[in-house]
């Protein structure tokens, strides 16, 4: 190495993980940064990136003596920001390396996503991750949660809050959370109970005004207020009213027959 002391962050020579390592954990569908999967064939010491300390993706090697490999990503910022070889602190360069990329890419890997069975060459791994089973994936409903790509139909038929619902009552559509919730109160084909106290049908909501017309347990005045009768009571209970005061309507009608009959008389005297 050069003899200027190089961060720790960064990766010499003596620090390459053995030959003989076999698995090296990460996310190879990271769109930048070096490869982070489970390597059953090991990776070559000289196919890290300096900077990252992984199996470069689109390895870069620099121009410098140092001759070591960047990722494209790590190059390209490295090169942004301080413009020099994190090694020899030289001025950074760096080609496009075909031959590790090739050497990478032939190397076996297993899916990242838990559970997947797959193993194949790494060039072959974001093909099978875009199609991937076991890939988790958000709800596509927006509910906010996860689930693996082969879970998510189940999800958004049978389980997702935002999935579209339609009313057992009244053929509505909307999203699952409010047609079981909000859209239960106004529902116009749910049953309720009368809210008159004693009255102990059930109608539909639409219908619970026709009804108030009928119940029997709605205060009612006598239909012979116009002539007089104050009474009020339960509509079931009118009847008995009617049947019983024939003789106090009667005589109620009476009186307003008598009364008009005297208003006529005095119009006709002024009209003479």
């Amino acid at each position: 190495l050069h003899s200027m002391t190089s961060p720790s962050s960064y990766l010499s020579t003596s620090s390459f993980p053995p030959s003989k390592r076999q698995k090296i954990t990460a996310r190879s569908e990271e769109p930048s940064g070096g490869y982070e999967c489970d390597f059953i064939d090991a990776p070559h010491n000289d196919d890290y990136c300096i900077i990252r300390l992984r199996p470069a993706r689109d390895p870069q090697q620099t121009k410098c003596d140092c001759a070591k490999l960047l990722c494209k990503s790590c190059y390209e910022k490295q090169k942004g920001i301080a413009g020099t070889c994190p090694m020899c602190r030289k001025r950074l360069d760096a080609f496009p390396d075909r031959n590790i990329s090739r050497r990478l890419n032939a190397l076996r890997v297993k899916c990242t996503s838990a559970g997947c069975p797959w193993e194949n060459e790494l060039g072959m791994l974001n093909g099978h991750i875009d199609n991937c089973e076991y890939v988790v994936t958000d709800c596509t409903n927006g509910c906010k949660s996860s689930h693996r790509r082969c879970d998510l139909k189940h999800h958004l038929m049978e389980e997702c809050p935002l999935r579209q619902y339609v009313c057992d009552h009244c053929n509505d559509k909307g999203v699952y959370v409010d047609m079981t919730g909000k859209h239960l109160k106004v529902c116009p084909n749910i049953m309720v109970r009368c809210a008159k106290t004693g009255c102990m049908a059930s109608v539909a909501r639409k219908d619970l005004k026709d009804h108030s017309s009928i119940c029997p347990k709605a205060t009612i005045k006598c239909p012979y207020l116009k002539i007089g009768c104050q009474f009020v009571s339960l509509r079931e209970k009118m009847d008995d009213h009617i049947n019983s005061s024939t003789t106090v309507h009667l005589d109620l009608a009476v009186g307003e027959i008598v009364k008009l009959k005297h208003d006529l008389a005095k119009r006709q005297d002024h009209m003479y």
